[in-house]
């Protein structure tokens, strides 16, 4: 197990949000109130390192643009790992870990 300090950040609002690892749910903290900042801990697994990410965006666009989501692990003596996943609405999404 690695631990690793999360921290994500959303284009939007957002009216829910996970993060799962290892089938457990992250916590998440909001940095600052009414913000699209959140930090966390987690204990990441090396033998399945996968991060799993849900966001119900709000409100919903009708323009064509979409959202993101930035995140970024820093793991106890491993590289630091950014992603960002993009979607037309609601993020519903994975990533594998270099661990």
């Amino acid at each position: 197990m690695v631990s690793a300090r999360i921290r994500i950040t959303l284009s939007h609002p957002s009216g829910f949000i996970e993060l799962k690892s290892g089938g457990k749910a992250v916590e998440l903290v909001l940095v600052e109130p009414g913000g699209s900042d959140f930090t966390g801990n987690a204990e990441i697994s090396l033998e399945e390192p996968i991060l799993f990410l849900q966001v119900a965006c709000v409100p919903l666009k009708t323009d064509g643009s979409k959202y993101f989501a930035k995140l970024v692990v820093e793991g106890e003596g491993k590289k630091t790992f950014t992603h960002v996943f993009e979607a037309p609405g609601d993020i519903d999404d994975f990533v594998e870990l270099p661990f």
